[in-house]
């Protein structure tokens, strides 16, 4: 909806987000029909949403014979999309399955490329985050990566539940998370700050604060990332390679802590420690400062 009420050309976007809200849904079931596995993730809602600027703009004027006058006009367009989307979706039906697959794979492989691996999934992580095509990447690491059988005698895999579950061998592509989100993004905001003009210091010391706190507390990180992302795309890429360093870095001195944010450190390090996957202290300040430091920086 952000995406079609942003590219219409209309001062009045009530047409617009209901040609935009048809677009997601059609293609939504459309998808299930052609294939039930299929995620999209945000990737879709992106599609959705710039094909149906696209017909709105391209139909919003069109005259019809006084016969179906009332379809004509700006409600051309919520007609058209209709097909438009059921077409699309057999597209991606047919087209998407292979590169869901292909990101699969990938991710498979990162696992056997030790540090190389994890600097490389740290990489595309912050890459793939404006098309929301990371989750497709992250889905096999956090949910079906390896095995651990507990003490129950039940397997548990998954990069996520393994760790939680006490496997001390998990938590290599996870690590990194941390570093980036609780130390990396709050010294981002403050350099930003920093950096800022004296008229709108005030305007981005507000906005950086709460991006950073957001981060901190609960791991998102995308207030922040979205905000200097589009402004400084070059800036972004040296981000996501800092990100996978710092991947590659906390593997290398076997950190094993996970966190996507401080409430998540705080409830996972003591049932981490209790399941006997150490925490060392030392690597883990001198890791955070390191990262936090260079991220000012830069």
């Amino acid at each position: 909806l952000s995406v079609v009420i942003g590219f219409s050309r209309s001062k009045d976007k009530a047409i617009p987000a209901i040609t935009g809200f048809l677009s997601l849904i059609i293609l939504k079931e459309g998808l299930k029909i052609m294939n039930p596995t299929l995620n999209m993730g945000v990737f879709g809602g992106i599609v959705a949403g710039l094909i149906a600027a696209f017909v709105y703009n391209k139909f919003k004027k069109t005259e019809l014979p006084s016969v179906l006058s009332f379809f004509g006009g700006e409600k051309t367009p919520i007609s058209v999309i209709i097909p438009t989307m059921i077409l699309t979706s057999g597209i991606l039906g047919i087209v998407w399955p292979f590169m869901q697959n292909g990101i699969d794979k990938f991710a498979h492989a990162l696992v056997k490329m030790g540090a190389v691996g994890v600097f490389l999934f740290g990489f595309l992580n912050r890459l793939l985050i404006p098309f929301g095509l990371h989750h497709v990447l992250n889905s096999y690491i956090y949910f079906a990566l390896g095995e651990f059988e507990n003490s129950k005698g039940e397997i548990i895999t998954g990069e996520i539940p393994r760790f939680i579950a006490g496997d001390p061998t998990a938590g290599s592509f996870l690590v990194g998370f941390f570093v980036i989100m609780m130390f990396g993004i709050p010294d981002i905001a403050l350099a930003i700050t920093n950096a800022a003009r004296k008229n709108r210091k005030d305007n981005v010391k507000g906005l950086m604060s709460s991006g950073s706190i957001t981060s901190f507390i609960t791991g998102i990180t995308e207030p922040i990332e979205f905000m200097f992302m589009f402004a400084a795309m070059p800036l972004y890429l040296v981000y996501a390679f800092v990100q996978g360093a710092a991947f590659a870095m906390a593997d290398v001195v076997n950190l094993r802590v996970h966190s996507f944010g401080n409430i998540e450190f705080l409830t996972r390090t003591p049932m981490a420690i209790k399941a006997g996957i150490g925490m060392d202290l030392v690597n883990f300040i001198w890791v955070s400062v390191l990262f936090a430091v260079l991220m000012y920086f830069i």
